[in-house]
């Protein structure tokens, strides 16, 4: 849970975590990116409130690229479904 950390500007590469199943980065408004995130297929809970435009940009591309098949929430900025 890094919800709130917003002094927080980056991520490293995430692809090893494959056994997460939460992550939650409300309102951590620096953060451009998150490398790895289409590696983590036990993810099921994802929440990016509060984040800036340019980091939901790119999660939206990293996550057109996996199947959700076990995503249960999933709470991005903006109103379009990638």
């Amino acid at each position: 849970n890094l919800a709130n950390c917003f002094s927080l500007e980056s991520i490293t590469d995430v692809s090893n975590l494959e056994l997460l199943h939460d992550l939650n980065l409300t309102n951590c408004e620096k953060v451009v990116d998150i490398p790895g995130l289409e590696h983590l297929t036990a993810l099921q809970r994802l929440y990016m409130s509060g984040c800036n435009s340019s980091c939901s940009s790119a999660v939206k591309k990293r996550l057109s690229k996996v199947s959700l098949k076990m995503m249960r929430n999933l709470s991005l900025p903006g109103n379009r479904i990638p």
